[in-house]
């Protein structure tokens, strides 16, 4: 809780000095590629899937030096584990708010990069456990790592391809369940 104090007073700082409203927006939707970490509990004729989930949000960016800037925002983004044991599917999903703060590298016009931690407040959850949830303990931050590059179709459009780190979404009584790595392949449009 203390980091997510620390980074919106440094984002509102930025914002009162910057009038945000003369900043480039950009509007993005993602389709995410999800891979689940097998856990212990998770063995023999066990395995674990993979999931498509969606995010959708708007990010901006402050230029900071030459051809360096950090792009933050916010989005709405699923996460999930799967893992199916003798035709049983076990599945959790979330529902984050993220908000991103990714260093930006812009090599030209058409390419630029970006690395760093996507901050992620949990918004919702649908359980379909059979054994139950309720020995399930959520985590309501998560904050994975991603990095990704974007490409400039034109100067509104543009596609973008991240990888973000596993992230620990839920404990229970003996595991920590998470998603060992997603991938994102997204458009989006800058107003």
């Amino acid at each position: 809780m203390k980091s997510l104090l620390v980074i919106a007073t440094l984002l509102g700082s930025m914002a009162q000095a910057m009038d945000m409203t003369t900043m480039p927006w950009t509007a993005q939707v993602d389709m995410r590629q999800t891979a689940t970490d097998k856990g212990t509990a998770c063995t023999g004729t066990c395995t674990v899937d993979t999931q498509t989930f969606f995010a959708v949000g708007a990010t901006t960016k402050f230029d900071l030096a030459n051809n360096f800037a950090l792009r933050t925002g916010g989005i709405l983004a699923q996460r999930g584990y799967k893992q199916t044991n003798a035709s049983v599917s076990d599945t959790v999903n979330f529902t984050y708010l993220d908000v991103p703060v990714l260093p930006e590298y812009q090599f030209n016009e058409m390419f630029s990069a970006h690395a760093g931690l996507v901050v992620g407040l949990k918004a919702a959850r649908s359980c379909g456990v059979s054994s139950g949830c309720t020995n399930i303990t959520d985590k309501s931050l998560v904050t994975p790592l991603q990095v990704g590059g974007t490409y400039n179709i034109d100067k509104q459009w543009a596609a973008k391809l991240t990888f973000e780190t596993g992230t620990t979404l839920f404990t229970d009584t003996t595991n920590d369940f998470k998603t060992a790595n997603a991938i994102a392949l997204g458009g989006a449009y800058t107003f």
